[in-house]
């Protein structure tokens, strides 16, 4: 039963689609979208976007590993601490995460650092443009080897952040490498957050 102002109405009695003069208001309960790729259409309102309609809303964790560009990682022990929230609003998806390792054995890894476990992939590439954005920030580094990272970025079409590190002071940056990885039980700590594009 559909209740309406003071007045119970039977499905019957509807018609879709439903329109309705004035607010709505749910006195309990949810406003449940009952069918995948459905949601809260604004195409009345101003604008000219490819796309006005909200069909995704979600809430949240995901886990932070290290990955390298070339081989893998043996044993890594990560840190009670370590995890990460994910809130995403249609196709843009915000992060927070703080990668915490106790332990780290290097195996077969090699050349470029990375951090895996995104919740959702990246948009791809188009030439040497990423069809979207990325902006993450690193608030907190230490116990790293020498080449603490200051930055990252998402890697299109993927589930991975690069990270880098500045050269010199206001200098350029360059890439974080394995080698720059702690292996005892000092630790890699790295706090980040950020926004970027889901695919």
């Amino acid at each position: 039963m559909l209740k309406a102002a003071s007045k119970l109405v039977s499905t019957d009695q509807l018609i879709t689609p439903i329109s309705l003069a004035g607010d709505v208001t749910l006195s309990t309960g949810n406003l449940v979208i009952g069918t995948s790729g459905k949601g809260i259409d604004f195409s009345a309102t101003p604008g000219t976007g490819t796309s006005e309609l909200l069909a995704d809303y979600e809430e949240g964790t995901w886990s932070p590993t290290l990955e390298a560009e070339n081989g893998s990682f043996g044993t890594i022990t990560y840190n009670a601490l370590n995890g990460g929230r994910y809130t995403k609003i249609g196709n843009v998806v915000h992060i927070q995460a703080l990668l915490y390792t106790d332990s780290v054995a290097v195996g077969t890894a090699s050349l470029e650092l990375r951090i895996a476990g995104l919740p959702f992939t990246a948009v791809a590439s188009s030439g040497t443009t990423q069809n979207g954005f990325s902006s993450v920030s690193v608030s907190q580094s230490a116990s790293w080897v020498v080449n603490h990272p200051s930055a990252a970025l998402v890697r299109a079409n993927s589930t991975q952040v690069g990270l880098f590190y500045r050269l010199t002071a206001n200098g350029a940056s360059d890439v974080t490498t394995v080698s720059d990885v702690t292996t005892g039980s000092t630790g890699n700590l790295l706090r980040l957050a950020g926004t970027y594009t889901a695919a």
